[in-house]
């Protein structure tokens, strides 16, 4: 199925507000983080972990957008377009006799 160019245009404007917001969140959370464990939470395994966590989420805030586009790219023309593919003709029936 392909996506037409205003859902590619969407999704490319739709990179850089996600890469904001996620790493926006991600520094409140290790700020957060930091009032209950210190300078620790700067450095170390749990700075590496957010910063994962986050590049996760931003991830799935991508595929997510990708497959809401996906999904609605084709609309009622596609099914039409399967519907059409699929239908039996009569005449192309195997008949009583080339049936198993």
């Amino acid at each position: 199925m392909r996506i037409d160019r205003w859902s590619r245009v969407l999704m490319f404007a739709a990179v850089l507000p996600i890469a904001i917001i996620g790493n926006g969140l991600r520094v409140a959370t290790t700020g957060w983080l930091t009032t209950w464990m210190g300078a620790m939470a700067v450095e170390g395994f749990v700075h590496q972990a957010t910063g994962y966590a986050a590049f996760l989420v931003m991830c799935g805030g991508l595929f997510s957008l990708l497959w809401i586009g996906r999904s609605s790219a084709g609309g009622a023309s596609a099914r039409r377009a399967v519907d059409r593919e699929f239908v039996v003709d009569p005449d192309m029936r195997p008949r009583e006799s080339e049936a198993l």
